[in-house]
C-alpha cells in the first residue's frame, strides 16, 4: 500500500508565468522558461501517476523544500519503503 504524505503543487514561477502570459505577450525568454516550466510539472505530475501505479509498501513525499548550510534546495519526489530511501531530485534555476 502506498501512502502518499505531501500532494505535489505548482510551482509559484509556473502561476505567474501562465498568468504574465494570458495578460501580455511575453518576451521569447520567458515564453521558453514558460514552455520548460509546463513540461517539467507535467513530468513530474506523470511521474506521480507511475508510482501510484506500484504496489509496494511505501511512503512518497513530493515537493520537499529543505535547507542545509544556509542553501535552500528541493526534492521532487521522496519515497520511502521499508528498507530503501529513493529520491528524485531536480536543481531549480
Amino acid at each position: 500500500m502506498m501512502l502518499l504524505l505531501k500532494d505535489r503543487t505548482e510551482w509559484d514561477e509556473l502561476k505567474v508565468l501562465r498568468l504574465l502570459n494570458s495578460r501580455m505577450i511575453l518576451p521569447a525568454d520567458k515564453r521558453n522558461r514558460l514552455a520548460n516550466r509546463e513540461k517539467g510539472f507535467q513530468g513530474e505530475k506523470r511521474f506521480d501517476q507511475l508510482t501510484t501505479e506500484l504496489e509496494l509498501d511505501m511512503t512518497v513525499l513530493n515537493d520537499l523544500c529543505l535547507e542545509y548550510n544556509h542553501s535552500i534546495f528541493q526534492i521532487d519526489t521522496l519515497i520511502i519503503s521499508q528498507k530503501t530511501i529513493y529520491k528524485k531530485q531536480s536543481i531549480k534555476s
